[in-house]
């Protein structure tokens, strides 16, 4: 109970206050403020307790999950009133600041800052993790993602960029079961640009109220930043509401995030179209560890003799799709995004499994029999 409302630090304590010299000694102390590291441990540690736990547990976890929707609800109900809330606090805010010049100097200086941290994350990090795993052009990658960047920034939601950063991907030859795992996943936990934009805005607020951060307290908004990330909201400006939980972290003004406000219109953008480049960039990289030698959009073509598209329009048009030709003709249904006709095959093959031929059912690529089989 009380790391919600006190958190423990240290500090040095001379014994001696009158002597310069006097030894240092290093002391625990209380402070008002959440102690965040401390529950998100917890909560980390209860949720894998729970999950661990199964049926036994599912009483405690609805209830979270309850708590869960009551909160979602009240947010959606207060961000109606929120335009008029946000520009109260702006205003009061400008109002406050005696030195307008300097503060829209620093203002710019942590855009600057941010967008800088962005790109070199996106064009040295993810791309060195991206070249180090797929041994390809990172480049070339991020630019098959053109669509779905274009669309975070217009959205400003990672989520809202799924079904696009979808495409994209099988686009760029990655498969559909990789995708349709590690994405949904990515854009819940994967938040590094969000991570960075916390980690930035904390120091600036800090920087603007006087205040010295120490190294220990550095490392902390870092930890903190990127454990809070993992628990933002997919949705435009979802950094702001995590970003308290960073500042309190180290006992800083949580209302000073009024000042960022201005900008983040922006910086949600970027942030979001960076969030997509690492999911995606994530999911190449299950793809490379697990099937390195994949080939995408090539099935078995000097194993199976496959029948050309004029032949599986006829099989589809005479239904004569059965348990002895599926496997030649769900490979032509997904080669060519056939929809109908893979659904008549997906059916087949669930109903009819024990009557095909087990090595050609086998044969069949990894992306095909884990999109009939487990979804």
């Amino acid at each position: 109970m009380e790391a919600t409302f006190r958190q423990i630090s240290t500090e040095y304590v001379r014994l001696n206050i009158s002597d310069p010299d006097s030894v240092e000694i290093l002391r625990i102390k209380k402070s008002d403020g959440m102690n965040i590291l401390g529950i998100i441990v917890v909560c980390i540690g209860v949720g894998i307790s729970l999950s661990y736990l199964g049926d036994k547990g599912k009483p405690l976890a609805d209830i979270f999950i309850s708590l869960d929707h009551v909160i979602i609800l009240l947010v959606r109900l207060l961000m109606w009133y929120a335009p008029i809330g946000i520009a109260s606090i702006i205003a009061a805010k400008i109002i406050e600041i005696k030195d307008l010049t300097k503060t829209f100097q620093s203002l710019s200086l942590f855009m600057g800052t941010v967008i800088l941290g962005l790109l070199l994350h996106l064009f040295v990090t993810i791309s060195i993790i991206y070249f180090i795993a797929s041994r390809k052009s990172p480049l070339k990658f991020l630019k098959g993602l053109a669509q779905a960047a274009i669309n975070a920034l217009g959205t400003s939601s990672s989520a809202a960029s799924l079904p696009i950063t979808f495409q994209c991907l099988e686009k760029n030859g990655i498969s559909s079961a990789y995708t349709k795992f590690v994405l949904p996943v990515g854009a819940v936990v994967n938040m590094d640009g969000t991570a960075l934009y916390e980690a930035v805005a904390a120091i600036f607020i800090a920087q603007i109220n006087g205040i010295n951060l120490s190294f220990a307290q550095v490392i902390t908004v870092s930890i903190t930043a990127t454990l809070a990330s993992i628990g933002t909201a997919a949705i435009p400006s979802g950094g702001l509401v995590t970003l308290v939980i960073v500042l309190s972290s180290i006992g800083l003004p949580v209302e000073d995030i009024s000042i960022i406000f201005a900008v983040d219109w922006l910086l949600g953008r970027l942030r979001a179209c960076v969030n997509i480049c690492g999911d995606a960039v994530g999911c190449a990289f299950v793809q490379a560890i697990i099937e390195p030698n994949y080939l995408p959009n090539i099935y078995h073509p000097k194993d199976v003799a496959l029948p050309n598209i004029e032949d599986a329009g006829y099989f589809y048009s005479t239904e004569e799709v059965d348990s002895t030709n599926v496997c030649k003709i769900v490979q032509i249904a997904y080669l060519n995004n056939f929809e109908e006709l893979k659904e008549k095959c997906k059916q087949i093959l669930i109903e009819k499994k024990s009557e095909i031929d087990q090595t050609k059912l086998k044969a069949l690529p990894k992306d095909i029999l884990f999109d009939v089989f487990c979804c």
